[in-house]
């Protein structure tokens, strides 16, 4: 998805002032996430139909939904930094950092020295 933002226009000596703003476009790459949902952030339990978004700071917002295995994979234009909300039975989970990683596995498991509270999950 390109995103139309408008440029600061400077005026420099012998600019005309009646020149329309130029507007700079930002091409966000294609990314996929894959990981799974937990009830814990310490057992491997999985959690099947719980929403899954990955947003940016540009607006875009990926979205789908956990598997019967909790597992989940998006894919579509995404700008970094980006962040994970998940909602399920009327509960939500945010990431509390933005997140440059798309491999979840690097930081989410127990024990890990990310600063991740282990895996990723809601509920429990």
């Amino acid at each position: 998805m390109k995103r139309l933002i408008p440029a600061v226009l400077v005026i420099l000596l012998g600019a005309c002032a009646s020149e329309p703003a130029q507007e700079e476009t930002i091409t966000c790459p294609t990314t996929t996430i894959s990981y799974w949902v937990s009830q814990s952030p310490t057992d491997s339990i999985p959690l099947p139909g719980v929403d899954v978004y990955i947003f940016d700071q540009v607006g875009d917002t990926l979205h789908t939904t956990t598997g019967a295995d909790g597992t989940f994979t998006v894919t579509g234009e995404l700008c970094t930094p980006f962040r994970a909300r998940l909602e399920f039975n009327g509960e939500t989970q945010e990431m509390g950092t933005w997140q440059n990683k798309t491999d979840c596995s690097s930081c989410h498991y127990p024990g890990n020295n990310q600063g991740a509270p282990g895996y990723i999950y809601i509920g429990g």
